[in-house]
């Protein structure tokens, strides 16, 4: 099932990036056809970017490792403060999600790729 795919619905807390300014305190709610970023303006109120699936061109996963075997490493482990996910669209922008868990960081990226592989 497609349902299958999403291992972590939401992640709360990351940083959104994109090519104008940073967001702390940003949420990505994964769906079936997209992902839904809502972060805080300046002004206080909240803003929401869809990003469908079929938009996106490569998720790229930067996770600092101190060796190559990362199935050596478990997910309590912490050897940064934030792990990074590249999303990089076919309109050629890029979006950032900065996430503090490593464990929140690896479902959201293996989400993802499933994702947008089964499009």
């Amino acid at each position: 099932m497609v349902t299958d795919l999403i291992k972590i619905p939401c992640v709360r807390n990351l940083v959104f990036r994109d090519h104008l300014q940073s967001h702390p305190e940003s949420i990505v709610n994964i769906t079936l056809h997209n992902v839904i970023v809502t972060h805080k303006q300046h002004d206080g109120n909240y803003k929401e970017l869809w990003i469908f699936y079929t938009n996106i061109d490569a998720i790229q996963p930067k996770f600092p490792m101190k060796n190559e075997f990362r199935s050596q490493l478990t997910p309590s482990l912490s050897l940064s403060s934030t792990y990074t996910i590249i999303v990089r669209l076919k309109t050629l922008e890029t979006c950032y999600f900065d996430i503090p868990v490593l464990d929140e960081a690896i479902k959201l990226a293996e989400s993802l790729d499933a994702l947008i592989a089964n499009t």
